[in-house]
């Protein structure tokens, strides 16, 4: 059995007038490709952590039209989204009911630089490629992966990239 995988990375911030647009195309592209199965992986801030009933995780993992592929724990329904593309895509993916699965890590802690044990991006980055691993096989360059940065051109700061 051949697995055939395409893989985007958005290191950027996409503004919130165009983020429709860019989810719009993303799901237009998958339906024409035969798409079976969208996985996100994304770091979110996490705003309101007095309803998360236990300590945050380090990944959890949410999936719509699909069951879990892991036994991580789901995001709280009601943890409110400050990211306009992730919340655009969730939104369009299911109302077009494509199976996906978004691997999410807490960024509330971030600092500036690469990733470090102390804000859990060295974790993070840890789970996500042990989640794609045992799930796809896929194998990618732990080192080079904790080793990026982003910039945020509004506020010229380095801050961290998963």
């Amino acid at each position: 059995m051949i697995l055939k995988f395409t893989l985007l990375i958005f290191n950027c911030i996409i503004p919130a007038s165009v983020c429709h647009h860019v989810a719009d195309k993303i799901l237009s592209l998958c339906k024409e490709s035969n798409v079976k199965k969208l996985v996100i992986l994304t770091t979110q801030k996490i705003l309101q952590l007095d309803e998360f009933d236990d300590e945050v995780m380090p990944i959890y993992e949410n999936a719509f039209n699909s069951d879990p592929v892991t036994k991580h724990q789901q995001f709280p329904k009601d943890t409110k989204i400050v990211d306009p593309f992730l919340s655009s895509l969730i939104q369009m993916i299911q109302f077009d009911d494509l199976p996906c699965h978004i691997f999410t890590s807490p960024g509330h802690k971030a600092t500036p630089g690469p990733a470090n044990d102390y804000d859990g991006s060295c974790q993070a980055i840890s789970q996500f490629h042990a989640v794609l691993k045992k799930w796809s096989r896929l194998h990618f360059d732990e080192k080079f992966s904790k080793s990026l940065t982003y910039r945020d051109p509004g506020s010229k700061s380095d801050m961290m990239y998963v």
